[in-house]
């Protein structure tokens, strides 16, 4: 019983995981929808959340499609070594956060401010030190994004395993059973011939007769079905 529970959990999980490309989807959309509406709340208490009204969903969506191209390239990178790949994952994550803080502030600028005054606050590198904090925090979301991408990756590969090894037990009982089976099945044939050799010294013959023509029809059925 209590293996049949435990079979019965693991195909739940299994359809939970069985379409990938769903399951990727709506963790994306829910992860991004996620953040947008958390730094909108926290624009609420800065109180500039009007001028977030338009660019959340913009920045959000952007994200997006910077982390699918995290994913293509951690797909590719999949069969790396596992150092290796920890590289490949810290400098794209770098890189993705980098790239998704800049086209942030560029819809940012052309919802918000006049070309002019924006020219000037992206001139200089004092400039670019000033806002390395955001750079920093747009890293750290696209690290968070790649721990999840690995973490359910591997969570998944697990559960695989988890579904192999339980075919495999399965299918060493049914082996067990089956040794059992044939071991039985001699067993009761040679304890039958003994049963009615008895009864032909008893000089019970009428009763032998029906057990040998009993015997037959058992053995008769056992080879049919």
């Amino acid at each position: 019983k209590r293996q049949n529970l435990r079979i019965l959990h693991r195909m739940d999980i299994d359809r939970v995981f069985a379409n990938r490309t769903t399951l990727f989807w709506s963790l994306q959309l829910l992860g991004w929808t996620a953040w947008g509406v958390t730094f909108y709340l926290a624009a609420v208490v800065w109180g500039s959340h009007d001028r977030y009204v338009q660019y959340m969903p913009m920045a959000s969506a952007m994200g997006m499609v910077i982390s699918l191209g995290l994913r293509e390239i951690y797909r590719r990178s999949w069969h790396f070594s596992p150092r290796l790949r920890l590289a490949i994952a810290l400098f794209a994550s770098i890189l993705a956060g980098t790239l998704w803080r800049l086209s942030r502030e560029t819809i940012f600028g052309r919802l918000y401010i006049d070309k002019e005054k924006q020219m000037m606050e992206l001139q200089g590198w004092d400039q670019l030190f000033l806002r390395l904090p955001d750079f920093t925090s747009a890293a750290m979301v696209m690290l968070g994004w790649t721990g999840l991408y690995f973490g359910i990756k591997y969570y998944q590969l697990y559960q695989e395993e988890q579904q192999r090894n339980l075919r495999t037990e399965a299918m060493a009982h049914e082996a067990q059973l089956k040794m059992l089976r044939y071991q039985l099945n001699p067993h009761f044939l040679f304890n039958t011939l003994n049963a009615i050799s008895t009864l032909i010294l008893d000089k019970e013959n009428t009763l032998a007769n029906t057990m040998v023509t009993r015997l037959s029809h058992f053995l008769r059925y056992s080879l049919d079905n």
